[in-house]
């Protein structure tokens, strides 16, 4: 500013930008954004569609299931853990025992 507080500098600036096919670029996006959607949407229609299972002749389920009354109740039983053949040496049994 000067001593009289008027501006030191008077600017005019203008910008101009021009895309040439500007339109045409955002239609294009537009279209195949819409094609992924599609292509997206019939693939979840076909991941998603609920498969017939086969019939069995004689209404009997096949050998591999089995009847739940048969299995016997309560979590399934576990052994004891298997022994520890060799424990890592550690920092407080690395050297002679003290007393």
């Amino acid at each position: 500013m000067n001593a009289d507080a008027s501006p030191g500098v008077v600017s005019d600036a203008r910008v101009d930008l021009r895309v040439p096919h500007l339109f045409a670029i955002g239609v294009s996006i537009l279209v195949a954004g819409l094609v992924f959607l599609l292509v997206g949407v019939l693939l979840l229609v076909l991941g998603l569609r609920s498969r017939r299972s086969p019939r069995y002749a004689g209404g009997a389920p096949p050998p591999m299931w089995s009847d739940p009354a048969s299995q016997p109740a309560g979590p399934p039983h576990q052994g004891p853990p298997p022994e520890q053949e060799h424990r890592p040496q550690t920092a407080k049994n690395l050297g002679p025992p003290r007393n």
